[in-house]
């Protein structure tokens, strides 16, 4: 967090390094790169929830079931 929040020299004028940062994340995502869009998403909205599915007999164990990735 030290070295982003340091300045840098872009066009004549000081600005963060984290600044600039955030501005090649735009201008990707503006680009249609998927990655960099998903980044945005996942940090302004949050991740998506994953789903869970409980199932089972109430006398047994219960089995876990993952959906997604």
């Amino acid at each position: 967090m030290l070295e982003l929040n340091r300045e840098t020299i872009d066009d004549g004028k000081k600005i963060k390094k984290i600044s600039r940062v955030v501005a090649k994340l735009v201008n990707a995502a503006m680009d249609g790169k998927v990655d960099a869009i998903k980044e945005i998403f996942d940090r302004v909205e949050g991740k998506a929830a994953q789903g869970v599915v409980l199932t089972g007999d109430e006398n047994q164990p219960i089995a876990v079931t993952w959906a997604g990735k």
